[in-house]
């Protein structure tokens, strides 16, 4: 296996601020997990295995969002312009609308028992709706209360329905509208005259209602008599979250400061009352966690200001996984044959011509200085602050699209002769489109440019780029023209083939010269598909899984290639196992790929030979590194400077835990961007401080 050139890019610089997390929900049968961020964007992610980011609702005008919570396969929210909305996922915009009473919304609570959604407004106000097949009925307002209505917990049975304000609790019943009890919270500082606020609510089977306030306090109430239970000062700080599992007997709280604390459900001796006990605890975060969300066994989702998605497992040792936030079609897109990349933001694309080192070979194992500083050549941003939903560059470079929720556009890219950077001329769209592309890739057919589009609905369209304009040329839409029922997900082209995959995880191979299917792809695994890609020659395509299979399927047949049989016969070798799936794949060349996760890179070679299941230990290869660091030109450790890990002949896997992307720029070059967690963290305000024993 020859050794790469490897340059190192740490110019990629994300607002953090504008991405922390603000609420989650998981669909009701564990598979899609919603979560909104604080731009009000609403990411799906699939964690029925390994977590896999499934599609992207980017902002929407006018949408503000506070929470977000699943009914069945439909998914709400409400913000404080005063709507509660249904969104529709595959077409990534709003489905309906519906104003809640009086003001803005600042909390919601779906009951599945009675297929009812409660919204809580500034004015105090509660609206509770009939969910209905073609979306809501208003059904009634709850007694109006004076204070806003800051969280709400339903019973599970729908008998009872928990709202949290300033200094009190109060509950309802919903059939007819009045309060039953109310409880009020005391003063958890020696100020008698502050008033508390109930940040979070829960409620269990029995009744039990479970708050979390502005003191640190994790209370127990009695939800039939409103007595109070029970204190515990869990926190230093305010609880902002608190949640439940589905056999109720585990329940977690966090908050301002980043300790989740677990609390158990205790049967007391001689068949006594089942008592809420303290568990383990363990700081998650660095900053604020906004929401937590329980799912299979003993593990949960967190997430807050810091802007990673935790999942976190109590019963694999405490294991931890964390997820940066990245956008859906990856950082970046290089342009081959110029030697650009293109690095990819939620409202804005930026084209970098790499640094170059003095010299183009050297030792093995060591690092290459840099000669030439990398150079940012184009900044393009969005109108209006608009979202970006994808986006994409011509292998020459000379072409770039993007689309947003509201327009598409592709321009033409030229040197500038009188000043540094490129020229950019928009081009012209000769074609009125119903709706905005969510997926696309540029491709060549002799001298002729065209890019191939993805739709919310199962259809693909080709445009044709010739003298300055953008024309519709040809399209497959429908379940019988393109074999597939759902939303484009993923688009890869090589010549004048294209595989292309929807939300249902189905894919499709099309010849494009024709626009014809050339097959329907066999599934290997009913797991989410997570990255596809076409050999250079277009005859075999690879698609990978969340649950770490892989398949190489030869596109004229439709069947599995022997390689891929005798691959995944063989398995992944164990020490390469991770808690996070593939997260792109190309190819090098016809015989060798690349693969990356945001732990490791993976090159597998397909001339070695097929390993043994416990094959035995093999140094990797070295590899060159070229740092490209925008304001430095210090080296940074070489790929094989990580950590190498057990691997075969076949299969090569490397440590890489800040790795975000990495891509092929030529058969020897590879590209990999880097996104530290002390870089995150940098741009975050300051966390809430813990008094660690020993420290100053």
């Amino acid at each position: 296996m020859a050794p790469y050139k490897v340059h190192m890019v740490r110019f990629y610089e994300p607002d953090p601020q504008m991405e922390a997390i603000h609420s989650m929900s998981l669909s009701y049968d564990g598979q899609y997990l919603a979560l909104s961020r604080k731009d009000n964007s609403i990411e799906i992610w699939d964690v029925f295995n390994l977590p896999t980011i499934k599609t992207f609702i980017p902002q929407l005008p006018d949408v503000q969002l506070e929470q977000v919570a699943w009914f069945e396969n439909r998914l709400f929210g409400c913000g404080l312009n005063g709507f509660l909305y249904e969104f529709d996922y595959h077409k990534l915009e709003v489905k309906a609308s519906y104003a809640v009473t009086s003001g803005p919304a600042w909390c919601l609570s779906v009951c599945k028992a009675t297929e009812q959604i409660a919204v809580g407004t500034e004015s105090g106000f509660v609206s509770i709706f009939n969910i209905v097949n073609d979306g809501l009925d208003f059904h009634r307002t709850l007694d109006k209360q004076q204070e806003r209505v800051l969280c709400l917990a339903w019973h599970p049975l729908g008998t009872k329905l928990a709202t949290g304000s300033l200094n009190t609790i109060r509950v309802y019943d919903p059939k007819t509208g009045n309060f039953i009890c109310r409880m009020t919270i005391g003063s958890g500082s020696m100020d008698k005259n502050k008033q508390n606020i109930v940040w979070c609510l829960l409620m269990t089977n029995d009744s039990i209602i479970v708050s979390g306030d502005d003191c640190g306090r994790t209370s127990f109430w009695d939800g039939e008599t409103g007595a109070h239970m029970r204190s515990v000062m869990t926190h230093k700080a305010d609880i902002l979250t608190l949640a439940i599992n589905n056999k109720g007997n585990k329940m977690w709280s966090a908050g301002v400061d980043p300790t989740i604390q677990r609390f158990d459900q205790m049967q007391e001796r001689f068949g006594g009352e089942k008592k809420w006990v303290k568990g383990s605890h363990r700081r998650g975060h660095n900053h604020d966690i906004r929401c937590i969300q329980p799912i299979r066994d003993d593990g949960y989702y967190s997430g807050g200001t810091d802007t990673q998605l935790v999942f976190s497992n109590h019963v694999k040792k405490l294991t931890v996984t964390r997820i940066p936030c990245v956008p859906r079609g990856g950082v970046i897109e290089v342009a081959s044959q110029s030697g650009l990349c293109m690095i990819k933001y939620r409202m804005q694309l930026e084209l970098w011509k790499l640094g170059e080192a003095e010299i183009t070979s050297g030792q093995l194992d060591k690092n290459l200085s840099v000669h030439k500083d990398p150079i940012k050549i184009l900044q393009l941003t969005t109108p209006n602050e608009e979202s970006l939903v994808c986006s994409s560059i011509s292998k020459s470079g000379k072409l770039l699209a993007y689309a947003t929720k509201k327009r598409f556009r592709v321009f033409k890219l030229g040197v500038n002769n009188n000043e540094d950077g490129m020229k950019l001329k928009k081009l012209k769209l000769a074609t009125t489109l119903d709706a905005q592309p969510q997926c696309m890739r540029f491709y060549k057919i002799g001298k002729k440019h065209f890019i191939l589009c993805g739709y919310g609905t199962p259809k693909l369209e080709c445009f044709s780029i010739a003298n300055g304009a953008v024309t519709a040329d040809k399209c497959l839409q429908g379940s019988e023209e393109l074999l597939l029922t759902s939303s484009i997900q993923f688009i890869a082209v090589a010549g004048s083939t294209a595989v292309v995959t929807d939300f249902s995880n189905q894919a499709v191979a099309v010849d494009l010269n024709k626009m014809t299917l050339i097959s329907k792809l066999p599934v290997i695994s009913p797991a989410c598909i997570t990255a596809v890609t076409l050999s250079p020659d277009g005859k075999t395509c690879v698609l990978t899984y969340s649950d770490q299979q892989l398949a190489q399927i030869d596109v004229e047949t439709a069947k599995f290639t022997p390689f891929c049989n005798a691959f995944n016969q063989a398995g992944p070798p164990p020490e390469s196992a991770t808690e996070i799936p593939i997260s792109g794949v190309n190819y090098i060349k016809d015989d060798m790929m690349l693969l990356y996760d945001l732990q490791n890179i993976t090159i597998i070679d397909q001339e070695e030979e097929i390993r043994e299941p416990y094959g035995k230990r093999h140094m990797s290869e070295a590899n060159h590194d070229d740092s490209q660091d925008g304001s430095m030109r210090s080296s940074s450790p070489t790929l094989s400077n990580h950590k190498s890990i057990n691997v075969s002949k076949k299969v090569r896997v490397h440590a890489y835990p800040d790795l975000i992307a990495a891509v092929p720029l030529a058969s020897d070059e590879i590209v990999c961007v880097e996104l530290s967690e002390a870089k995150i963290h940098s741009k975050l305000p300051a966390s809430f401080e813990h008094k660690r024993f020993g420290a100053k």
